[in-house]
């Protein structure tokens, strides 16, 4: 473990994860059987989808990037590398932060943005990031100041320059957070959001109130009813 990032619990760690690091035991009667065993009988993509969370995390520690264009943070190639080395050009970064929204009532520092870059020679700024705005002057992202985050995603050659190189980040107006990494996809539109059908795990275990705590003990439940059906037949 490295400072400055730290890891999501292995109670929401992706599955792969979870059969790596534990044995989790399933019983159901007379049959007893751990996670490895079950995933080897054969996991729907559903089952696997409701292990898909935000597994990997940088802590920034509040840094305040201010209005001066002088502040900075980075994080290393090995550090980048650590926590987000399991990144695809698939998956979804998400960047939080706090704006400083009392800069609104000022003429010069009315905005707030953040600048992304490869931590290499000259800082370059990255402007390939799908899914977020860039400023008018295209040499930064926009941080709405009413909101706490933004998403995006990354594509494979940069990904591949940040493991190597690591990020830097520039900026102003803004305290970064937090960066985590998610391979969930983004929202499906409300048409196709339908209630949970028989046979829909993830849909069925999913509890918005109680977290993923509660989809992971009941996903545990549902696999081992699975291979005891499996068995009868």
């Amino acid at each position: 473990m490295t400072a400055g990032s730290f890891r999501i619990t292995s109670e929401t760690a992706s599955l792969r994860t979870l059969c790596k690091t534990h044995r989790f035991v399933v019983t159901k009667g007379n049959n007893t059987m751990n996670i490895k065993k079950i995933a080897a009988v054969g996991i729907s993509a559903a089952a696997v989808a409701a292990f898909s969370v935000s597994s990997f995390a940088f802590d920034f520690g509040n840094k305040d990037l201010g209005k001066g264009w002088s502040a900075n943070i980075t994080i290393t190639g090995d550090v980048f590398a650590e926590e987000f080395g399991d990144a695809t050009e698939n998956g979804v970064f998400t960047l939080k932060y706090e704006a400083d929204a009392s800069l609104a009532d000022t003429l010069k520092d009315n905005y707030w943005c953040v600048k992304t870059m490869l931590n290499d020679t000259g800082w370059p700024f990255v402007d390939t990031f799908k899914g977020v705005e860039l400023s008018e002057n295209k040499d930064t992202y926009v941080t709405p100041v009413d909101a706490t985050e933004i998403k995006f995603s990354i594509p494979a050659d940069d990904l591949e320059a940040f493991k190597t190189a690591g990020m830097a980040f520039m900026g102003h107006g803004i305290t970064l957070i937090s960066l985590t990494y998610s391979e969930d996809q983004a929202p499906a539109p409300a048409a196709a959001t339908a209630a949970p059908t028989a046979g829909d795990t993830k849909a069925a275990t999913e509890n918005p109130k109680t977290g993923t705590g509660l989809a992971v003990s009941a996903m545990v439940a549902s696999l081992g009813a699975a291979i005891v059906s499996r068995k009868r037949k």
